[in-house]
């Protein structure tokens, strides 16, 4: 059986290109940072979690492309992502405490 998990908040989606980009990892429906995520791609793309100032390169996690992933992000406040070979969308949605 798969594993349940619960969401209240959108998320938000940003494009990876040649050069890492940033954006906040969004809140959960209460307001309140999360401490999961699940990140969708839609084309191989590096992420990196951390602080305002937190850059992806190509050594960082490697995402497939139509496989959500679930990330435990408690203490980052961002995510940083960049293309493996072309653009791709990173939609990061927070889950409620799980």
């Amino acid at each position: 059986m798969a594993e349940s998990i619960h969401i209240q908040a959108p998320g938000v989606t940003l494009t990876s290109s040649t050069t890492s980009t940033s954006g906040a990892i969004p809140n959960t429906g209460s307001g309140i940072r999360p401490n999961h995520v699940r990140i969708q791609v839609t084309n191989y793309a590096y992420v990196k979690f951390g602080a305002s100032t937190v850059t992806a390169t190509n050594s960082d996690i490697l995402l497939s492309p139509n496989n959500a992933e679930h990330f435990r992000v408690s203490g980052n406040t961002h995510i940083a992502v960049i293309q493996h070979n072309n653009s791709a969308s990173v939609n990061i949605t927070p889950l409620e405490d799980i």
